[in-house]
């Protein structure tokens, strides 16, 4: 988030956002907070990219169980989306016991700044429709119009991102020579992860 402010205390038209805050190993009250901080500097340019997380690593990282994370990423987009736009704002869930919590000064964009969820498998994509979020991928998104359909949602509505590793190079062989050690060793980090 330090990142972002500071891209968009630097550009005057590009989006700035995240593509990837894992929602349950943060404090949704705080992340709200900040995301609504970067959107005010950025005058409204801000996108927030959210997910679940998968890695145990990660989650033993942050002493919080890899079980919880479902229903903390649930109630930390039920947190922030109440944050931004109810004031005072209370909750009672699982993970959050919030009586007339105020935030100021409140995001520039109306509602408030655009949710991305990060999804990799069907189950995933589904919760981001159902959620009412855009979805960050790396796949076939006509799972994702599907969802949304199902759920009422007008695909033209939202927007989908994928990710795309991209190297530059005057000839397409140097960029292969250049890179292929590099997507190799991430592409077998992300496998062991997910595995």
């Amino acid at each position: 988030m330090t990142l972002a402010g500071a891209g968009a205390a630097k550009t005057r038209r590009v989006r700035i956002g995240t593509f990837l805050r894992l929602l349950p190993l943060h404090n949704a009250v705080r992340l709200a907070e900040d995301a609504a901080t970067v959107d005010v500097i950025s005058k409204g340019r801000f996108d927030l990219g959210i997910g679940k997380g998968y890695a145990s690593h990660e989650f033993l990282g942050y002493g919080i169980s890899r079980k919880e994370r479902a229903s903390r990423f649930e109630e930390g987009i039920e947190v922030s989306r109440g944050i931004w736009t109810r004031d005072p704002f209370s909750f009672q869930g699982k993970h959050y016991d919030l009586r007339d919590i105020r935030l100021t000064p409140k995001p520039v964009q109306q509602p408030h700044p655009p949710l991305w969820v990060g999804a990799l498998n069907p189950k995933a994509v589904d919760r981001a429709a159902r959620l009412g979020c855009h979805y960050l991928g790396v796949g076939d998104a006509s799972v994702y119009d599907e969802a949304l359909r199902r759920y009422g949602r007008n695909p033209w509505d939202f927007d989908v991102a994928q990710l795309v590793w991209t190297q530059i190079t005057p000839v397409r062989d140097q960029a292969w020579d250049e890179a292929q050690e590099h997507v190799h060793w991430m592409l077998k980090v992300y496998g062991e992860w997910l595995g």
